[in-house]
């Protein structure tokens, strides 16, 4: 099974195989030419500012598109998922008593912008994930009447477990409670439900082939119609206040009405070469490439003997694939002196398969884990 893509497409050094886009993917070499229109816009006139107002809002078209979300005054920029899940945890109506459902391993950027509610008396309920498989019942008895939200990761950063979201949203609906979702791990390699959550959040520098500094916050407003926004800021306002009472205004109609500053203009012309680049090759396409390779990879892995994390059934994973390992990053070590790139922390490998990664690739790395662990 050859790459999707040609490996030319991307910055990357001769030799190395990079199955580490969980952690970061290399860059599109058209991002070159992409800086270059950038620098060409930045304080150069009006003309230099309706292209970057265009590029802007065609981002955020091509951003709900990603979620199938209904257009692009869905979608508001943050400069990190911590970012936009803080934003959502302060917007979320609580009293003292009610609750949010949280995986008890989750990546920090889910977990730690809710905690601050437990000073107003909400209790932060951590689901038990104990056999690293879907636990649909576990959320299932964790949620009750007082859950507000239920806030997860479309697939897991540690164990590339890829949830079942029709489930969890039928749960948290039942409740009446939002259902938060960060798609970091499957945005750009398989389809985002997002008319099933009610907010769906995303890194972008990881398998969408964007950089760091600007994130995507989706609104499902058909679920959620209105959020108030607790945190605020000069882009609050759908119009320049009336300076005579510059405390009453009327605030934005859209996501924009989640964004308190500018965001990362570079961040959002790298963004729109990305998401063009994946939307030319189709999502669902990507989807059934990076999910045969991880397929491959993961029953290698087992048939090495190793503690498999993620799920073997494809319903149930995506690119990533993890194992346990008592010393991940001394492994991880071992491996990209043989220039292979994976990601060893949190006890765990874990390897991702993407656009440039072929079958060639996936044995490779099979061979070389099978040495540096023998």
């Amino acid at each position: 099974m050859a790459s999707l893509v040609a490996r030319s497409d991307f910055e990357l050094p001769d030799g190395l195989i990079h199955l580490a886009p969980g952690g970061e993917s290399p860059s599109l070499r058209t991002h070159r030419a992409v800086l270059e229109r950038y620098f060409a816009s930045k304080g150069t006139g009006p003309a230099g500012q309706r292209t970057r107002e265009e590029v802007t809002q065609s981002v955020r078209g091509l951003a709900a598109e990603l979620f199938g979300l209904p257009g692009a005054e869905t979608i508001a920029f943050v400069p990190s998922v911590s970012d936009g899940m803080n934003a959502l945890s302060h917007a979320l109506p609580v009293r003292a008593g009610d609750n949010v459902v949280i995986e008890d391993r989750e990546f920090g950027a889910v977990l730690y912008p809710w905690l601050h509610l437990e000073r107003q008396g909400v209790e932060v309920r951590l689901v038990r994930q104990r056999d690293w498989e879907p636990a649909e019942g576990a959320f299932r008895a964790a949620i009750d009447a007082r859950t507000r939200a239920v806030a997860c990761s479309q697939v897991s950063f540690l164990t590339g477990l890829h949830h079942n979201l029709e489930a969890l949203a039928e749960l948290a609906r039942a409740r009446g409670a939002w259902l938060v979702v960060d798609a970091t791990h499957a945005a750009g390699a398989v389809p985002v439900p997002g008319p099933l959550c009610d907010f769906v959040l995303s890194a972008c520098y990881k398998w969408l082939l964007g950089w760091h500094g600007v994130a995507l916050l989706g609104w499902n407003r058909e679920r959620v119609p209105e959020i108030e926004p607790a945190l605020l800021g000069w882009k609050t306002p759908e119009a320049v206040p009336d300076r005579e009472q510059p405390k009453t205004y009327v605030r934005s109609s859209d996501a924009t009405r989640l964004e308190i500053g500018n965001p990362s203009y570079v961040g959002i012309f790298v963004l729109e070469n990305a998401l063009r680049y994946l939307q030319a090759i189709g999502i669902e396409r990507i989807a059934e490439h990076d999910r045969a390779l991880s397929g491959r990879l993961n029953r290698a892995l087992r048939e090495l003997g190793l503690d498999v994390a993620t799920p073997l059934d494809a319903n149930y994973r995506a690119g990533n694939t993890c194992f346990w390992h008592a010393e991940p990053q001394a492994l991880a070590t071992k491996l990209a002196a043989e220039s292979i790139w994976v990601n060893g922390s949190d006890g765990r490998i874990r390897m991702g398969t993407h656009l440039w990664c072929g079958e060639a690739d996936v044995e490779a790395a099979v061979v070389a884990v099978d040495r540096a662990i023998g």
